[in-house]
C-alpha cells in the first residue's frame, strides 16, 4: 500500500507541475497576445505598424480654433503628414516622426496603442488617426513668428490661470517641407549657422538678466529681508572682494527705494538684496519657484542651471544671480513661468499643450489639467511685487509694452553675453488686476529689453486679450 499511495502522490506531483506549466503558458500568452499587443503594434521597430501606418489616415493636429498646424495628405495610395503653416508651427510640428510632437503624438495620430480601434477597418473600411487639439493661439502664434522674422529668440505666452501654452515660438523658423527635398537640402539646415532646428523656446539657455530682478524682489518680500519701500543707497558701483558690480548708471542712483530700483533696473540694489538674502535661502527660492526645472510637455526641453554657492565666492556668486547675471541660465519658457506665477498669486503653474484628444467618431476627450507645481511665495507677496512691476510699465523701463485701457505688468532685461550685444529680454502679464496671459520674448544681441522685446510682448498680449 506504501508504494502505491507514493506512486499516487509522485503523479498527482508531476500532474500539478503540468498544470503549472500549462496556467503560466497561457499567462505568457494573455500577457503577450492581449495585453501587450496594441504596444506591440504600435512599436516603432514592428513592420507591419510601418505599413498600417501607410494606409491609416493620420489625425490632425490643431490649434485651439482649430486650424490645422499638421494634417493627412495622400499620394500614391499612402498617406503621410503636411504642413498648412510649416512657418508658424515648425518647432511645436518638427518635420519628420523623429522631431517635434510628431514623437510624443505617433500614437493618436495614427491610432496606435491605447488609441487603436479594431472594428474601425470592419466597420469603415480603413484606419483613421485621431486629432489632438492644442492649447495654441493660432492668431498669436502667427503675429510672433511675423515680429521675430530676421531675428533669433524665443516667445512664449501661457495662461497663469491653468499654464496652458498659448504662444511658443522659436526663430529664426524654418520649412519643414523643405528640410527632406534632398540631402543636400538637409545638410544646410542641419549645419545651418543659426541653428534653425532648435527650439529655443524650451532647448535656448540664456542669463536672465534683469527679469530675474523678479524672483529677488519676490524672494526678498517674503523673507522679510526689505519692503518696497526701503531705502539703499548706489553710487554706480558695488566693491565685493574679487568683484564689481556696476549699475546700468555711471553715476548711480543715489538714494533710491525697492520699488525704484526694479522700475529703473539698478543692478547695485539687487545685488545687496541677494547679499542680505544668502546663498541658502536664495537658492530656496530658485527651487520654489522651479527656475530650473524644464517643463513636462510633450517636446524636448532643458532645465537651467545656476552657480553653485558653496565655495568661498558665495557671497559674490549670490549678489550677481540676484540681478540675473553670473552663471545662471535659463530657458524662456521657465521665465514665462516666472511671470506667471506672480500673476497667479504666488503658485506656479505646470505648463500643459494638449487640450484634448479628439477621436475619429467625432468623440473629444479632453485632457486633465495637471496641479500647480507648488507655491513660491505668499498671494500678498506677489501681489506686491507685481505692483511694482506695473510701475515698471508706466513710467519705467518697460513703457514700450503699455496698452491703452489695460494695465500691464513687466520686467525688461538686457543680459551680458560675451558673444556681443545683449540679449534683450521682456516677461510681463496682463491685465494686471485679472490676468489671462503671461509672456516671456528674448532677442538675442537685441539689446535693450525696454526696447526690442517689450514692444513684441505687447502686440502678442493683444492679440491674446
Amino acid at each position: 500500500m506504501r508504494d502505491t499511495d507514493q506512486l499516487r502522490s509522485n503523479v498527482l506531483t508531476l500532474c500539478r507541475g503540468f498544470l503549472l506549466g500549462f496556467a503560466v503558458l497561457a499567462l505568457w500568452l494573455v500577457y503577450w497576445q492581449v495585453i501587450q499587443a496594441p504596444s506591440l503594434r504600435a512599436d516603432p521597430h514592428n513592420p507591419r505598424a510601418k505599413e498600417r501606418i501607410k494606409l491609416t489616415r493620420p489625425g490632425r493636429v490643431l490649434a485651439e480654433d482649430g486650424t490645422p498646424m499638421l494634417e493627412g495628405a495622400r499620394s500614391n495610395g499612402e498617406w503621410y503628414l503636411e504642413y498648412p503653416g510649416p512657418h508658424d508651427y515648425c518647432h511645436l510640428t518638427g518635420y519628420n516622426d523623429r522631431t517635434g510632437l510628431q514623437v510624443r503624438l505617433r500614437d493618436p495620430l495614427y491610432a496606435l496603442g491605447r488609441y487603436e480601434d479594431p472594428w474601425a477597418r470592419i466597420l469603415r473600411g480603413r484606419t483613421q488617426g485621431c486629432d489632438v487639439r492644442l492649447t495654441i493661439n493660432a492668431k498669436a502664434q502667427k503675429l510672433a513668428t511675423r515680429l521675430m522674422a530676421g531675428r533669433s529668440g524665443a516667445v512664449v505666452a501661457i495662461d497663469p490661470r491653468d499654464g496652458a501654452v498659448r504662444v511658443m515660438v522659436s526663430a529664426p523658423a524654418y520649412d519643414p517641407t523643405r528640410v527632406l527635398t534632398s540631402s543636400a537640402d538637409y545638410a544646410e539646415f542641419t549645419k545651418n549657422a543659426d541653428k534653425p532646428e532648435l527650439n529655443r523656446a524650451l532647448l535656448g539657455q540664456y542669463a536672465p538678466g534683469s527679469v530675474l530682478k523678479v524672483l529677488t524682489a519676490a524672494a526678498a518680500i517674503e523673507e522679510k529681508v526689505a519692503d518696497p519701500d526701503d531705502e539703499f543707497d548706489c553710487d554706480g558701483t558695488l566693491d565685493m572682494p574679487g568683484a564689481t558690480i556696476h549699475c546700468r548708471r555711471t553715476m548711480g542712483h543715489g538714494t533710491i527705494d525697492m520699488t525704484e530700483a526694479l522700475v529703473d533696473s539698478c543692478n547695485v540694489v539687487f545685488a545687496r538684496l541677494g547679499r542680505k538674502l544668502g546663498p541658502e535661502r536664495f537658492l530656496d527660492y530658485v527651487e520654489g519657484f522651479h527656475l530650473l526645472t524644464p517643463p513636462r510637455l510633450p517636446l524636448l526641453a532643458r532645465g537651467g542651471r545656476i552657480a553653485d554657492m558653496t565655495g568661498p565666492n558665495a557671497k559674490v556668486e549670490v549678489a550677481e544671480a540676484a540681478f540675473g547675471q553670473g552663471a545662471t541660465l535659463v530657458s524662456p519658457a521657465t521665465m514665462a513661468r516666472l511671470a506667471a506665477t506672480i500673476a497667479a498669486g504666488g503658485e506656479v503653474p505646470a505648463l500643459r499643450l494638449i487640450e484634448s484628444i479628439v477621436a475619429a467618431d467625432g468623440m473629444e476627450y479632453p485632457m486633465e489639467k495637471p496641479a500647480p507645481l507648488g507655491r513660491a511665495v505668499s498671494a500678498a507677496t506677489a501681489a506686491t511685487v507685481g505692483g511694482m512691476m506695473v510701475e515698471v510699465v508706466e513710467r519705467g523701463t518697460g513703457s514700450n509694452a503699455r496698452i491703452p485701457g489695460i494695465s500691464v505688468a513687466g520686467k525688461t532685461g538686457s543680459a551680458q553675453n560675451p558673444a556681443g550685444l545683449a540679449h534683450a529680454w521682456f516677461i510681463a502679464y496682463a491685465p494686471a488686476e485679472n490676468p489671462v496671459v503671461a509672456v516671456a520674448v528674448i532677442v538675442e544681441h537685441g539689446g535693450a529689453g525696454g526696447r526690442v522685446a517689450a514692444p513684441i510682448a505687447r502686440k502678442v498680449i493683444q492679440a491674446i486679450l
